[in-house]
């Protein structure tokens, strides 16, 4: 329990760690890589990704605040991401909200379980 604590605490500061590495990779070797600024613009975007994912599932547990920071820092990475299907989804769960989107959830979880019964 302790050690999922503190890797929940942990995302934020991981994902600035590794654009940080991200950062100082293109600073002393992206000038020898043909086609390095798309690169770095991949690099970034998967970051994002994952910072979405993260503030997703923190969503999920209930810590509002720590969703929002992680999607911010998503969208400082990489603009774009608001463009992909998992922000979609998080801004979904957010208007929906946490009820909402449990309901929701209930819901879709029934209707699979009833797919699944009549194949």
């Amino acid at each position: 329990n302790m050690s999922h604590e503190y890797n929940r605490q942990s995302r934020l500061p991981d994902l600035q760690q590794r654009k940080a590495a991200i950062d100082l990779f293109m600073e002393t070797s992206g000038g020898r890589m043909p086609n390095a600024e798309k690169m770095r613009h991949r690099m970034m975007r998967a970051l994002a990704r994952d910072a979405v994912g993260y503030a997703s599932a923190a969503f999920n547990l209930g810590e509002m605040a720590l969703s929002d920071q992680l999607a911010r820092y998503a969208t400082s990475l990489s603009p774009d991401i608001r463009n992909s299907l998992p922000w979609l989804k998080l801004s979904c769960k957010r208007i929906l909200g946490q009820n909402g989107w449990r309901v929701l959830q209930a819901l879709l979880g029934k209707l699979a379980h009833r797919r699944r019964q009549s194949d």
